[in-house]
């Protein structure tokens, strides 16, 4: 995975999206394996006003630069498109937000209407802009110990090589 713009570490835009949303921020940093050493992951979970949970994830390189944000909503709400709208306006050098944020918007109403109809996983296309690339899938989460499935939605930024 590849950095989303040279030197960008986008920590005041994750704060940003966090305070937005109600979502307390830890991080850890990688020793070995996942995340790969010396990247750190800043997560944290939060609630929707409905009471659907939400989560936001940050992986940042050795360098403190961003590589990827993942925002996923545990259910189905009439504010993921929002959320997911807020998540993709990475404002980087070279990035379109309100462009990054429409496609957000758009692709996660389509996602949901192919899930419903097909009853099961459903993913966007992928989207790109600059060094950036995005997607947006759907999948019926078991809830450990019962037969009671639910969606997921998870919207997934990252940079590319290239």
């Amino acid at each position: 995975m590849a950095r989303i713009a040279a030197g960008y570490t986008g920590k005041s835009f994750v704060n940003q999206l966090a305070a937005a949303w109600h979502v307390s921020l830890r991080s850890t940093t990688g020793k070995t394996g996942t995340p790969q050493a010396g990247h750190t992951v800043t997560y944290g979970t939060g609630r929707l006003p409905s009471g659907t949970e939400i989560e936001i994830s940050a992986l940042r390189d050795h360098t403190g630069t961003l590589m990827s944000i993942l925002c996923r909503v545990h259910g189905t709400d009439t504010a993921t498109a929002a959320f997911f709208a807020g998540c993709a306006a990475i404002n980087a050098p070279g990035m379109h937000p309100a462009a990054q944020a429409s496609w957000a918007r758009a692709a996660t109403a389509s996602v949901r209407r192919s899930y419903s109809a097909a009853v099961g996983a459903a993913h966007s296309a992928p989207y790109q802009s600059g060094n950036l690339t995005g997607s947006i899938g759907e999948s019926a989460t078991v809830i450990k110990g019962t037969t009671y499935t639910r969606p997921e939605m998870d919207l997934l930024i990252y940079g590319r090589s290239g």
